[in-house]
């Protein structure tokens, strides 16, 4: 075990709760949070890396349910998530936007490794252009983020980001041909949909998204209008809310 493993049995003062692990947890910076065990009574140590329980089987990378060739779950990846801008449609995952420059902003990390930079695109990742990175607030911690985007009035839009780290890393590209069963650890850039709109100002404007909302059903989708790429993006891809 490294330096910055820690066993803990208090947090700001105070003996931990319930709900964070007490009596004892540990915190593992820079990996998944199931390596930060809560409620832990023993641990063991072995020689090799053979011992496979249900932590490791639950949380990994696999193709289907019961994958022989299943790769758990280890250090953090370089990852960036944005702060979805303006306002949402539950139903149809929309984001409504008003029309004039937005400030985006979002986090990124990439575990030990230090941030290079994070990059945006407002046209679903045909072109990127580089946003402002912060410093990393620790060791192990995130950097904030920001971009500048001119939202036009009429104008639907895509907006992703993605991070790269020192040692080189990037995010996976976008697609749907990489198949994670369970999707943890995915990082595909983060996909928010967004329609610009004047309306969403004024009290009591109605704003019709029938569009969207049809293209949730595959049989609809081309009665919607909507392109793959953007019903793709509102339905198949996380982080839209």
């Amino acid at each position: 075990m490294k330096g910055h493993v820690l066993v803990c049995w208090a947090m700001n003062g105070e003996d931990l709760s319930p709900a964070h692990g007490a009596p004892i947890r540990l915190i593992v910076p820079g990996w998944y949070g199931m390596a930060s065990v809560k409620w832990l009574t023993s641990i063991e140590v072995t020689a090799d890396a053979s011992w496979w329980g249900y932590q490791m089987d639950a949380y990994s990378f696999k193709r289907t349910a019961e994958d022989p060739n299943a790769v758990p779950l280890t250090q953090l990846a370089v990852r960036a998530l944005m702060a979805p801008p303006g306002f949402p449609d539950f139903v149809s995952r929309t984001r409504i936007v008003p029309p004039g420059v937005q400030e985006i902003v979002g986090k990124a990390w990439a575990g030990a490794a230090g941030l290079d930079r994070v990059e945006f695109s407002s046209d679903n990742g045909e072109t990127w252009e580089r946003a402002e990175l912060e410093e990393k607030n620790g060791p192990f911690g995130w950097a904030a983020w920001k971009a500048k985007w001119n939202a036009l009035e009429g104008e639907t839009a895509v907006l992703c980001c993605r991070a790269f780290d020192c040692q080189g890393r990037g995010q996976d590209r976008l697609g749907t041909e990489i198949f994670n069963y369970a999707s943890f650890g995915c990082t595909q850039p983060q996909q928010v949909y967004c329609r610009v709109d004047a309306r969403i100002d004024t009290p009591g404007a109605d704003i019709d998204l029938t569009s969207e909302q049809k293209a949730a059903k595959t049989a609809l989708l081309q009665e919607s209008g909507l392109s793959v790429e953007h019903a793709q993006a509102l339905y198949q891809a996380p982080g839209s809310q």
